[in-house]
């Protein structure tokens, strides 16, 4: 294991933020799930590349929402991109070829793991306000659609 996940293993455990560790040819992949609302539970993986000194790092938080709609795509693209445009913070939100939205961050890790930890922790309260921008972005726009 490398330095680097060494470290952030160490940091997971002394802020007390257990997630299931799966180690793998050339990344370290971290798993844990998230209660958002009072029923919508989203399970995320945060990676990390294997390497000393940096590293490659992913977050993506999954199954956010679902499209039930193909005829409603494009409203939901039209929210997405909306929500990325104003409220673009860490993260960028995506439509998946499953009709599901996902949030993803990427970014190099070379030595403070503490900032890492931090967007990975702000990733709930991020997801949390973005899907109700989207529900309610979703909602104002329907039926306007051609």
């Amino acid at each position: 294991m490398s330095d680097l996940n060494q470290r952030f293993q160490e940091l997971l455990e002394m802020k007390g933020f257990p997630l299931k560790v799966k180690e793998e040819e050339e990344t370290v992949v971290y798993k844990g799930r998230l209660l958002i609302f009072e029923d919508h539970q989203v399970e995320f993986a945060l990676s990390i590349s294997k390497g000393e000194s940096e590293c490659i790092c992913q977050i993506v938080f999954n199954h956010l929402a679902y499209l039930p709609h193909r005829d409603e795509r494009s409203l939901w693209l039209e929210g997405i991109n909306a929500l990325n445009l104003q409220h673009g913070l860490y993260y960028y939100f995506a439509l998946d070829e499953e009709s599901r939205v996902f949030a993803r961050h990427v970014t190099r890790v070379s030595g403070d793991i503490e900032d890492l930890f931090y967007i990975l922790s702000k990733g709930g309260y991020i997801v949390e306000r973005s899907l109700t921008f989207l529900t309610d972005y979703i909602l104002n726009h329907k039926g306007t659609m051609k």
